[in-house]
């Protein structure tokens, strides 16, 4: 997986890396590094899987980062 494209795509929906790390659970720091192509040969199946998720969403709905984390928090 490229997570350097994954992550210049949720921010290019207008998410900060703070808040995609906040969304996934994991430090601003990682995902930094990951967006530098500094790490993202390993990364967990969790943190994938999220960040996938993540990408998704954003891509799905189209349309801005609030309403894409108020669908996530939504039951």
């Amino acid at each position: 997986m490229d997570w350097k494209n994954l992550i210049a795509t949720v921010v290019g929906t207008g998410m900060t890396q703070k808040q995609i790390a906040a969304d996934v659970g994991c430090s601003s720091a990682y995902i930094s590094s990951l967006a530098m192509g500094k790490r993202g040969v390993r990364v967990s199946y969790e943190i994938g899987v999220r960040l996938v998720a993540l990408r998704d969403r954003c891509m799905a709905s189209g349309s801005s980062h609030s309403q894409v984390l108020s669908a996530a928090e939504s039951p």
